[in-house]
C-alpha cells in the first residue's frame, strides 16, 4: 500500500464476506497507520493472518509473518502492519513485536445504527498493529 493510495472497494456477492471487507475497508480508512512512521510512503498490510486450528502452536503465523516481513523489505516498505479481527491474532502479533496502533470495538461498529458484529468472546474489537522495517 502506498501512502494516500486506498485499495479500490471490492464487491463480493457473499453477504458474509462482503461484511467482513466492508470492515476492512473501513479500518484502513480510519486507522491511518502511516500516522504512525512520518516519511514513510510504503508499507505491506496484512488484512487476515489465520492459521486452523488443528496447525496453531506450530509457528506458522510466525514463519508467514516472517516471510511478509521479508518480501516487504525488498521492496523497500517501511513498516508492516496487520489487520486483527481476531483476538488470537493480535496476540500471535504481539508477542511477534507488533505494536498496537488502533482498536475499534465490534459494538461501536455500526451500519445504518445496527451492529454489523457480535462475536462470541474473546473477541472483542478489531485491531491494527504495526511494526517499522528496518
Amino acid at each position: 500500500m502506498q501512502r494516500g493510495k486506498l485499495e479500490e472497494e471490492f464487491v463480493c456477492e457473499d453477504e458474509k464476506f462482503s461484511k467482513i471487507v466492508k470492515l476492512l475497508q473501513h479500518i484502513e480508512e480510519i486507522s491511518d497507520p502511516f500516522q504512525k512512521y512520518p516519511g514513510v510512503d510504503k508499507a505491506i498490510v496484512v488484512k487476515i493472518l489465520s492459521v486452523d486450528d488443528t496447525y496453531r502452536g506450530r509457528g506458522i503465523a510466525k514463519e508467514l509473518m516472517s516471510k511478509t516481513i521479508d518480501l516487504a523489505k525488498g521492496r523497500g516498505c517501511g513498516f508492516c502492519s496487520v489487520d486483527c479481527s481476531s483476538y488470537y491474532t493480535a496476540r500471535a502479533a504481539k508477542k511477534l513485536g507488533f505494536e498496537l496502533h488502533y482498536t475499534l470495538k465490534y459494538e461501536d461498529y455500526k451500519v445504518d445504527g445496527k451492529s454489523v458484529f457480535d462475536p462470541v468472546a474473546p473477541h472483542k474489537a478489531m485491531t491494527v498493529y504495526t511494526q517499522k522495517i528496518s
